[in-house]
């Protein structure tokens, strides 16, 4: 027999299980996914996978009214395996589980730069040496 879940725990649930949605509904988007695919052409393919990453989080903490940031931050691996595999089927990289870590460190320190006030901060990183980052890539609102 399974414990209960606290009723907020299961809002931290449900919340997950639509930002994990939100996420396929915007990747896998007919006219996002070449945006994406375009984002992840510029600059090394960590990085690239890292500012598609970011524009997904952003799209999704705007789609899914009242999302904890920790929450949406939560589900960032799994947006970045999807957004590695587009960018593997377009042929743009052939994405490696060391590329997609350093892409999730990459979305972790460009969070904690630009987290609201008062918001939670992830504890600050010795940066790893790396190219000089691109300006990140936006998806055009009215292409959904």
């Amino acid at each position: 027999m399974q414990p209960q879940q606290k009723p907020a725990d299961q809002k931290a649930v449900e919340t997950y299980r639509k930002l994990g949605l939100a996420a396929m509904k915007i990747i896998y988007d007919p006219k996002i996914a070449p945006q994406i695919v375009t984002i992840m052409q510029k600059g090394n393919p960590a990085q690239g996978i890292a500012q598609a990453v970011f524009v997904v989080i952003l799209r999704m903490q705007e789609g899914v009214k009242g999302a904890n940031p920790n929450v949406v931050f939560a589900v960032a691996p799994a947006v970045a395996a999807m957004v590695a595999e587009i960018g593997k089927a377009a042929g743009v990289l052939e994405p490696t589980p060391q590329m997609v870590a350093e892409a999730l460190k990459i979305v972790a320190q460009q969070a904690g730069q630009q987290a609201p006030q008062g918001a939670p901060q992830q504890p600050a990183q010795q940066p790893a040496p790396q190219q000089p980052a691109q300006p990140m890539g936006v998806i055009q609102k009215g292409a959904m």
